[in-house]
């Protein structure tokens, strides 16, 4: 294929074969003037390499800081954290002028680093000089890895230093696969992240470069059935870019970033060509990121493979390797092979093979250097793909090896039936150490000569066999022992001769009975010996304790039938010349829904009864399953029955009947025609119970005129009789009319001083009596009943005794007596409870006014004496 055609064609480069580990390879510029940027490095690195720690192909993280003039030491780590930590340590000194020594960074970063790794430089000063430059540009070509350079700020030429030629960074991104992304300033550097995030989300396959765009410029490229993903990174300055599909729609853009620089858009990778039209003023760079599925698979082989089965994906070193390559799609053919080794690309010579989808070419592998085979093809419309393989690494020795018992595959051929007296070759993978001894041995035990090579180091063998002027049907085995043991696996082999397919037996639409045997047959008698495969539903069968395929029978048993069995089935007859399919169904009967009854709908017992209740089935198949619920509230209890309640196949039985037991049963039948259920409600007589009120008190103060309320709350089976008393002192006193009592057994009055007091609330059946005691207590101001006369004349020498009765007073008033003289001075005469005054052998001095005081939180009461002695 020629270069003109590369010109015209964009192609797709699938990368395949076995996984390489990478180096995630981090460059800072630690002079004082990226204080800023390194704090947001360490602020926002730490997502990227969590998302990265979870791909295996990531082998290890590395951070190479570097000053004016030196070079840091590299910082490996093995883990994203680890690499976190080291990044927190970095701090910054010296060096705040352009240019920097970024370019020895960068070339010690690709040193260190694995073949095939991504590196990120995070400078703000251009490149000091040129000389670091061939030995870069000679470690991406021949390491295969990319550098991406972002860069923060621009430099300018000072008095004392140049600015730098940043036209090198641009020289390192297209000889190292990269970009460059120059930001403004270190406030936009965040949205660098977002680059690196997108760029590690997928393994790019196809990376397309234009450099040096000045003016208008349009890029055509395609997206075809393979591309899964899609981006563009737009570099260098600020442009107008628009992309539009085959049909002139412009394609709607997803954009990741957006800065004066540096603009990248994620495209719908849907299948078509499309136009990208660029428009500046600058001079800027376009790079184009496609996601494809695989195209093309290699195999590698020391003898000629046919197929990737025969093959490894590791070349050996130091010798010619049989190349087989498999293109996914018959359309596409291949045109041209390569090998490229560094700067060096040779083109290899190849050859069709019987079978369209393979083709076949050998190599030399030096093991001295870092080597990828590309293929290179085109389809029908002369699309081009490419399929790459990964870093060639070609096997190595292994010491120590474990003794592994050999195991024994035979690669299936393309066909197992062969012409009469033709030669039929085969080919068996081994895997075992020592190295075993192989033999191919038939049905017949005649052993046939073979050839054992080593495919893989260290222990995985291929061995082939030709068997010469095939005259008859046989089973071939392939038999491998060493020290470890033996093992072997058989394939059968059919001669072409005259073919018949002659029909025996043939399965029609049958009913079984539920529970019942049955057996159909489907029966051919073919040559060669055909196979049958029996299917419910479209879904193969699997032989089973209850579902039976008896191959010798040509026959399927179905056990004991369920609705399980019902439905379409097929039995489909084959072998390699021909083919039956056979329908039919089969049917249930003798299934019938649940009935049951309960022989009663309602039963009342009292405490400490027993009770059974028997759930009858009518009828029903299957046996329908019996399961009872107890319904005591609004809702039926799904898994639980009241304590003391135990199932008896279709019974229930309470053992000791408590008040809790009380409610509707319901009994349920269940089979796979559906259910049927019956209930029965269950009372329970018990003496009454007068429920506690936490809201009203058992002790109840009020004040005289209040409206009193007593409430009972009684329940009781049957219904009890209610009735309210009062005591005082343990005297039952007898209620006026002024007390009642409604439907709700509440006692209402209104309080008077003589209603203090116990009230009973006493309930009762034939069962019991309940009691529920509340006191009352009526609280009201005391009154000091008024004496017959209010003043007393005495003689001197005599006794006089004042009276001072409290009738009432709730709570109990305190009393005092005071004596107020002519005068007008008065005295506390006595303070207590005693309510008469006594004064002895009275005198003038007697002579005066004597007051009965009484109080109590409700109010207060009083009289007066007036005394005169002769």
């Amino acid at each position: 294929m020629s270069r003109k055609y590369f010109n015209i064609l964009l192609l797709f480069i699938i990368m395949i074969t076995e996984v390489t580990c990478k180096s995630f390879t981090v460059v800072i510029d630690t002079t004082e003037s990226m204080d800023d940027e390194i704090n947001i490095i360490k602020a926002n690195i730490g997502e990227v390499v969590r998302n990265l720690n979870n791909k295996s192909t990531v082998s290890d993280y590395i951070l190479v800081p570097f000053n004016d003039p030196d070079v840091g030491t590299a910082l490996i780590t093995r883990t994203a954290d680890d690499f976190i930590c080291s990044l927190t340590t970095l701090t910054t000194s010296g060096g705040k002028d352009c240019p920097e020594n970024s370019l020895a960074g960068i070339e010690h970063a690709l040193r260190v680093s694995d073949p095939e790794s991504t590196i990120y430089v995070f400078t703000d000063a251009y490149p000091k000089n040129y000389g670091n430059m061939p030995s870069v540009l000679d470690l991406c070509t021949n390491k295969y890895s990319q550098v991406h350079i972002i860069l923060t700020g621009v430099c300018y030429m000072s008095a004392r230093n140049s600015a730098g030629r940043l036209d090198l960074y641009y020289e390192v991104a297209r000889a190292c696969g990269g970009v460059v992304l120059q930001f403004e300033s270190a406030h936009n550097l965040r949205q660098a992240f977002s680059y690196i995030n997108e760029l590690n989300r997928n393994a790019w396959n196809e990376v397309i470069v234009h450099d040096n765009i000045r003016g208008q410029k349009q890029i055509n490229f395609l997206l075809n059935r393979y591309s899964k993903d899609a981006m563009v990174v737009v570099y260098g300055g600020t442009v107008q870019l628009q992309i539009q599909d085959e049909k002139g729609l412009i394609v709607t853009l997803d954009r990741i970033i957006d800065t004066r620089n540096v603009q990248m858009f994620r495209i719908e990778p849907k299948q078509g060509k499309y136009c990208m039209f660029i428009r500046t003023h600058e001079v800027v760079s376009v790079t184009l990121y496609i996601k494809s599925d695989l195209v093309f698979c290699f195999g590698f082989s020391p003898k000629y493979p046919k197929s990737l089965e025969e093959t490894s994906t590791r070349p050996m070193a130091g010798r010619s390797n049989y190349i087989l390559i498999s293109v996914v799609d018959t359309k596409i053919r291949l045109v041209s092979l390569e090998m490229k080794c560094g700067n060096m690309t040779t083109v290899i010579s190849f050859e069709y093979t019987t079978n369209e989808r393979y083709y076949t070419s050998r190599a030399f592998v030096d093991p001295n250097r870092l080597c990828r085979i590309t293929a290179i093809g085109e389809d029908e419309n002369s699309q081009g793909f490419i399929g790459a393989t990964k870093l060639l690494k070609p096997q190595e020795q292994v010491s120590n090896i474990s003794a592994l018992k050999p195991t024994v595959v035979i690669i299936d051929p393309e066909y197992t039936l062969f012409d009469f007296g033709t030669d039929v070759s085969l080919t068996c993978k081994i895997k075992g150490h020592p190295e075993p001894v192989v033999k191919w041995e038939d049905d017949d035990g005649h052993l046939h000569p073979s050839e054992l090579i080593l495919l893989e180091l260290p222990s995985t063998y291929i061995s082939y066999v030709t068997i010469t002027n095939i005259t008859r049907n046989m089973t071939i085995s392939c038999k491998a022992e060493n020290t470890e043991g033996s093992s072997e696996t058989s394939l059968h082999v059919y001669i072409n001769k005259t073919f018949t397919f002659d029909i025996v037996q043939t399965p029609s639409d049958i009913t079984i009975e539920y529970g019942e045997e049955d057996t159909v047959f489907c029966e051919v008698s073919a040559y060669p010996e055909a196979t049958t495969k029996w299917y419910h539903n479209n879904s193969e069968i699997v032989s089973s304790q209850n579902l039976q395929l008896i191959p010798d029978d040509n026959a399927m048993v179905i056990k004991n039938m369920t609705l399980d069995y019902t439905g379409d089935y097929k039995c489909v007859v084959e072998n390699v010349a021909n083919k039956k399919e056979f329908d039919f169904v089969i049917s249930i009967s003798g299934l019938e829904s649940p009935q049951i009854e309960i022989n009663t709908r309602e039963i009342v017992l009292r405490p400490g009864d027993s009770a059974e209740l028997n759930c009858r089935i009518l009828k029903g198949n299957p046996a329908p399953l019996i399961t009872w619920q107890h319904k005591s509230a609004d809702e039926f209890a799904s898994d639980e029955l009241p304590e003391y309640s135990i199932i008896v196949g279709n019974k229930l039985r309470i053992l000791s009947i408590k008040k809790e037991h009380e409610g509707i049963y319901r009994c349920t039948a269940v089979n796979l025609m559906g259910e049927s259920s019956a209930e029965v409600t269950l009372k329970v007589q018990f003496a009454p119970v007068i429920k506690d009120d936490v809201i009203y008190p058992q002790t109840v103060p009020v004040k005289e005129g209040d409206n009193v309320e007593l409430p009972c709350d009684v329940t009781a089976s049957p219904e009890a009789v209610v009735r309210w008393e009062m005591s005082q002192d343990d005297v039952i006193i007898p209620l006026d009319q002024r007390h009642v009592t409604d439907d709700q057994n509440t006692h209402r009055f209104t309080a008077l001083w003589r209603d203090s007091g116990h009230y009973h609330c006493i309930a009762e059946n034939a069962l019991g009596t309940a009691k529920k005691t509340i006191l009352v207590n009526v609280l009201v101001a005391p009154y000091i009943e008024t004496p017959q006369s209010k003043t007393l004349t005495v003689r001197s020498g005599s006794t006089v005794k004042l009276a001072c009765n409290v009738l009432y007073g709730n709570p109990a008033p305190s009393l005092k007596w005071k004596f107020i003289n002519k005068d007008s001075t008065s005295r506390i005469l006595r303070n207590n409870r005693t309510s008469s005054l006594t004064l002895n052998n009275v005198n003038k001095l007697n002579e005066g006014s004597y007051m009965c005081i009484v109080d109590n939180a409700l109010g207060s009461d009083r009289i007066k004496y007036q005394l005169k002695v002769e």
